[in-house]
C-alpha cells in the first residue's frame, strides 16, 4: 500500500472516529441538559408545592395521561430529538464538507448551487434546533417554576413555530432526521392540547403558594 493510500486510509479513520463521537454527544446532549436543568427547576418549589403536586390542584384536561408518562415519554423524545440532531450535523457538516472538497472545480454550477442551498438550510437547522430547545426548557421554567400558566401557553405555542422550522430545515439535509422529529412534533401538539385546556380553566395563572 502507497504511504498516499495509507494517509487516505487513516483520514477517513480518523473521520469516522469523530463523526461516531459526535454522534454519541449529540443523541445525549438534549437529554442530558434536560436532566440537568429540570432537576433545578423543580428544586425552586417546596416539597409542599412541587410540580406534581401543584398539577394536582388544578383542573386538567381529561386527556391528561397519569404523571408519570412523561417523564418515561420525554426521556424517549429526547434521545430521539438528539439522535436527529446528530444525523442533522452528520449529513449537514462531515458528509457535505467531505463531498465538497473532494469534488473537482469542473463541477457544474447547478450542483454549486445546490451545496449553497444544503449550506443555508444546515445553518437554519442548526439556529431553529438551538431556539426550540431553548424553548422548551423556557417552558420547564415558566410552567413549574413560576408557575404561570398562560405565559407557559404563549411560550409552548413559539416552541410549536420553532420545532416545525427546525423540521422543515432538516428535511433537505437529511430527510431521516426530519423524520426522527416528527414524533416529537406530534406529542408538542398534544402537549400543547393539554396547556390550552389548563389556560382556559385556571384563569391563566396559578400564583404560587
Amino acid at each position: 500500500m502507497s504511504d498516499s493510500a495509507r494517509t487516505r486510509l487513516g483520514t477517513s479513520k480518523g473521520l469516522l472516529a469523530a463523526r461516531v463521537v459526535v454522534g454519541i454527544v449529540l443523541t445525549l446532549a438534549p437529554l442530558a441538559l434536560s436532566m440537568a436543568l429540570y432537576p433545578h427547576n423543580a428544586s425552586n418549589a417546596s416539597a409542599e408545592s412541587g410540580p406534581s403536586s401543584w398539577l394536582q390542584t388544578l383542573d386538567q384536561s381529561p386527556l391528561t395521561p397519569p404523571p408519570y408518562v412523561f417523564g418515561v415519554v420525554w426521556t424517549v423524545l429526547y434521545l430521539l430529538m438528539g439522535a436527529a440532531f446528530a444525523l442533522f450535523v452528520d449529513r449537514g457538516a462531515f458528509q457535505q464538507s467531505f463531498s465538497s472538497s473532494s469534488s473537482s472545480s469542473s463541477s457544474s454550477s447547478s450542483s454549486s448551487s445546490s451545496r449553497r442551498a444544503n449550506w443555508t438550510f444546515f445553518a437554519l437547522g442548526l439556529v431553529f434546533f438551538a431556539a426550540q430547545l431553548a424553548a422548551n426548557f423556557a417552558y420547564l421554567r415558566t410552567m413549574f417554576v413560576e408557575k404561570n400558566i398562560r405565559q407557559s401557553l404563549y411560550v409552548m405555542y413559539a416552541l410549536l413555530a420553532l420545532f416545525a422550522c427546525a423540521c422543515l430545515a432538516f428535511a433537505p439535509v437529511s430527510p431521516l432526521a426530519a423524520a426522527l422529529l416528527c414524533p416529537c412534533g406530534a406529542y408538542l401538539v398534544y402537549a400543547a392540547v393539554l396547556q390550552t385546556y389548563l389556560d382556559a380553566n385556571n384563569d391563566g395563572m396559578q400564583p404560587p403558594s
